[in-house]
């Protein structure tokens, strides 16, 4: 573990030095794949940081709630993020989804496609941010759920910089 936690931190650095990026953004539900990943990129940041203090890099966890999700992934993303040490803020979409009624309505019948909208709207924000903040987006899909079920939503969930356990079953 020791060994691949490094691998994944040096790909993290690596990535952000080469780019000129400032660090990494994150949405953070505080489930297993965000905590996971969040852990092993503030980690690398951090070690990257001790030798150089002139131009750190950061990473930013996003938790993003709205109305289809459950309470407490926010109250866990904020407690990991604060046990990481990480930066966070918590940006409720619900207001920019209802903004979509007015010209996407059609997409508030169906469980799955409110569910792929919501999707678009975070990758949209956190893309945002990350561009405004001159970071990259650092996605937390596993394999499982991204090739073995091969479901994502485009422009969604998928729309990351970098997947670090894109490659990793859930269980590992």
């Amino acid at each position: 573990p020791e060994l691949v936690s490094r691998e994944f931190g040096d790909f993290f650095v690596e990535t952000a030095l080469r780019v000129g990026a400032t660090g990494g953004v994150i949405v953070h539900s505080g489930g297993a794949d965000s905590t996971t990943t969040a852990a092993l990129a503030n980690k690398a940041f951090s070690r990257y940081n001790l030798s150089n203090p002139k131009r750190k890099l950061e990473l930013v966890g996003y938790m993003l709630p709205s109305n289809t999700n459950s309470p407490e992934d926010e109250e866990d993303g904020v407690k990991v993020a604060k046990r990481l040490g990480i930066s966070y803020e918590v940006l409720n979409i619900e207001p920019v989804a209802e903004a979509y009624k007015a010209t996407n309505p059609e997409a508030f019948e169906k469980t799955y496609d409110k569910g792929n909208l919501m999707s678009r709207i975070r990758a949209n924000i956190l893309s945002t941010k990350a561009a405004t903040e001159r970071k990259l987006v650092i996605g937390t899909g596993n394999k499982d759920e991204d090739f073995g079920i091969g479901y994502y939503t485009m422009f969604g969930d998928g729309a990351v910089h970098l997947s670090p356990i894109g490659a990793l079953p859930k269980r590992l």
